[in-house]
């Protein structure tokens, strides 16, 4: 959805309980945790944060916290939500003077000792298609770092 003006809080909700019912916009759900399929960009990203369990804590909680979206042109709807399977989102985009409503469902959870993140598809409706993964890690060498891998077709 294209939006003049910012969305408010209201338009947000009632987006999001359309976007609900709707189905992912591609067929290979959950391909951001193993092998790509062909015939999507994909951008493939890592960076070291520190060491130690105080680091590891501080990742995690920025990954719920949806962190990575405080850009200045994008963020969540709601904010905050809740890390699970089936979550769906809006990202709300400012591009081009104008604002886009995109919806997204977090389509994998990894919650493990040592790994955290997810993984979250386009929508019916998204301007895009495909996936993107966050996951935060914990080597055995102390070290944590954080990987982001997007994978889109070509729009």
């Amino acid at each position: 959805m294209i939006r003049l003006l910012r969305p408010g809080s209201g338009e947000s909700d009632r987006f999001l309980e359309s976007a609900g019912s709707r189905p992912v916009s591609y067929p290979e759900v959950g391909s951001t945790l193993g092998v790509l399929p062909a015939g999507y960009a994909v951008d493939r990203n890592r960076v070291d944060l520190g060491s130690g369990r105080d680091t590891w804590t501080r990742a995690v909680a920025a990954l719920r916290a949806w962190r990575m979206f405080e850009l200045g042109w994008v963020e969540i709807r709601p904010a905050t939500p809740p890390i699970e399977l089936h979550r769906t989102v809006a990202a709300v985009v400012r591009a081009m003077g104008v604002w886009f409503l995109n919806p997204c469902r977090i389509v994998a959870v990894v919650d493990e000792p040592r790994r955290f993140g997810f993984s979250y598809g386009t929508v019916d409706g998204h301007f895009e298609r495909g996936e993107e993964r966050f996951l935060v890690e914990w080597r055995p060498d102390d070290g944590v770092h954080v990987r982001h891998r997007d994978r889109l077709a070509e729009v």
